[in-house]
């Protein structure tokens, strides 16, 4: 008859550094995917921009990681803004080194 509603009282915020992982790891994205189409587009013959645009994906994907995984030890923070960019900056920053690998 009636529905028990279950509301949750909490004093925990949001991870600021969860945020500013989760931004590095669209910051790192983009600029992979604009390196990657470049290379498409030049036909495998990228310029120093492609590798640019690569390294400074790695770089970000690497603060990223560090700050959602520093994030994630925060306690009274909710954290699946840190969780989210720390895996996302992972996979990414694991692809980037595969690249490099495959370039070797």
């Amino acid at each position: 008859m009636f529905k028990r509603r279950h509301y949750k009282f909490t004093n925990k915020t949001v991870s600021k550094r969860g945020i500013s992982s989760l931004i590095l790891f669209f910051a790192a994205a983009a600029l992979l995917g604009y390196g990657i189409y470049l290379s498409f587009r030049a036909h495998g013959d990228g310029d120093t921009i492609v590798g640019i645009l690569g390294a400074g994906g790695l770089v970000s994907a690497t603060a990223g990681l560090f700050l959602g995984l520093n994030s994630i030890k925060d306690e009274n923070v909710f954290h699946t803004f840190a969780w989210v960019g720390s895996i996302g900056n992972a996979v990414i920053w694991f692809f980037i080194l595969c690249l490099i690998m495959v370039g070797i």
